[in-house]
């Protein structure tokens, strides 16, 4: 029972995450002005969720690009 209430909240994370939709990774890179391997690095390193899409496309949640960035925000 416990573990069927971790899973349904994992679940429920998850489409939380992708609720907005996504953004392809050219579209992410165009509208931050980052280069593309910024993004790939920080997708493999963990800190940036993405959709895998068949075998070799990877779309961004929306939410997820935004707590990436707000992560990163400074204030001084």
């Amino acid at each position: 029972m416990a573990q069927e209430r971790r899973i349904d909240a994992a679940a429920k994370a998850r489409e939380a995450l992708v609720g907005d939709g996504c953004v392809s990774v050219k579209d992410a890179v165009k509208d931050l002005g980052f280069s593309r391997k910024v993004l790939e690095h920080a997708m493999k390193a963990g800190s940036l969720p993405y959709v895998q899409v068949g075998t070799r496309r990877r779309v961004i949640p929306k939410k997820g690009l935004r707590t990436w960035l707000a992560d990163r925000l400074v204030l001084k």
